[in-house]
């Protein structure tokens, strides 16, 4: 067993994602799940005339388009819901793991071992991957895009390609151009320095919101109000969590803040080449700026989470720095709890039902 897994095997990262990729079609899900969202919509594409009013309305509600266009030639073909919910995980974890072998050959020139795509691939994270979240599938196109965009061998052209249809994905992608086209820029800013300009960025952020007219925002469009008004007035995340209970409250705050709290204290004390990487910057910046707002620090924060988990394995920081060694501890033992919680709640939904 053990000599299987430390095989450093050519593909092995287009195997393994099949394993979330048959879980997704075939698991009791919770009807609060985004999953669930792609049966409604899928049922509407089904039930409608092609390209009738209520089919367009969907289409055009959002900038995220791709997946309910996926659903609806499915829907217009008679193919089943199941072949867009396997891609869409199979595919999401297969980018993140390309974005692993990637970082991993740059430090050591060969290809990771099997066992090491295995224990990345499950410290994923897997409510992200099978509730049906977009946005993950996302950010793993743009840390892709990262990736390339640093590469040497890489025609950066591919880049922007990847990060443009993340954005279809998920539109919060988009959010990234800026720092694409001001990469070179952000090469010449120091990790201290960017610990400044987030923490500053953060209260001024703050303070906006905290000024402005919760009206403002109608000027966007309704669409547009509800995701502000969600992101930057509900916080949902902890509150939601805080009415179960406080043991609740507690998971849900450590589990946004602890991993990068300790991230960004290894990245600024970290060697100058792993403080280089454009994915950690960025994660790091990310985190800082929606520091107040921990349903969008949630999300964006990812990238320094999953990125800083990638580069301490590749660089092996984790032998010669105590914090790095922690780092790792602190996400295996968020990704076994989040395992748990996960699976418990499909388990009460269906046994409650």
């Amino acid at each position: 067993m053990f000599k299987i897994l430390n095989k450093k095997v050519k593909g092995v990262e287009w195997f393994i994602p099949i394993i979330y990729g048959m879980v997704i079609c075939i698991y009791p899900f919770p009807e609060t799940f985004d999953i669930a969202r792609f049966f409604k919509f899928y049922d509407i594409f089904s039930n409608n005339p092609f390209l009738s009013d209520i089919q367009i309305n969907i289409l055009i509600n959002s900038p995220d388009i791709i997946a309910k266009l996926v659903l609806l030639f499915l829907a217009e073909l008679g193919l089943p819901i199941e072949i867009f919910l396997f891609f869409s995980a199979y595919i999401t974890g297969v980018l993140f793991l390309l974005v692993f072998k990637e970082i991993y050959i740059s430090y050591n020139k060969i290809y990771p071992s099997i066992g090491g795509y295995l224990l990345i691939y499950f410290l994923l994270s897997v409510a992200g991957i099978l509730s049906g979240i977009r946005n993950i599938q996302a950010w793993a196109f743009v840390m892709l895009a990262m990736v390339f965009l640093e590469s040497r061998n890489e025609v950066k052209i591919k880049s922007y390609i990847y990060l443009l249809y993340g954005g279809l994905v998920h539109y919060a992608a988009y959010a990234f151009l800026p720092i694409f086209y001001f990469r070179n820029r952000l090469n010449n800013i120091s990790i201290n320095q960017i610990l400044k300009i987030g923490s500053i960025i953060s209260i001024v952020l703050l303070i906006g919101v905290l000024n402005i007219e919760h009206t403002f925002f109608n000027r966007f469009g309704n669409a547009w109000y509800h995701k502000f008004d969600f992101y930057f007035y509900k916080s949902e995340f902890l509150i939601s969590s805080f009415r179960k209970g406080y043991l609740s409250f507690l998971y849900k705050f450590s589990y946004t803040y602890l991993p990068f709290i300790i991230g960004v204290y290894l990245l600024v004390n970290a060697p100058l080449k792993f403080q280089s990487h454009l994915i950690l910057k960025t994660g790091m910046f990310l985190g800082l700026i929606f520091l107040f707002f921990p349903d969008i620090m949630n999300r964006y924060t990812l990238f320094l989470k999953i990125g800083t988990l990638f580069y301490v394995i590749s660089s092996r920081l984790y032998r010669e720095s105590i914090i790095a060694k922690i780092y790792l501890y602190v996400i295996v033992i968020f990704a076994l709890l989040e395992q748990y919680f996960f699976w418990k709640q499909v388990l009460f939904y269906n046994t409650s039902l």
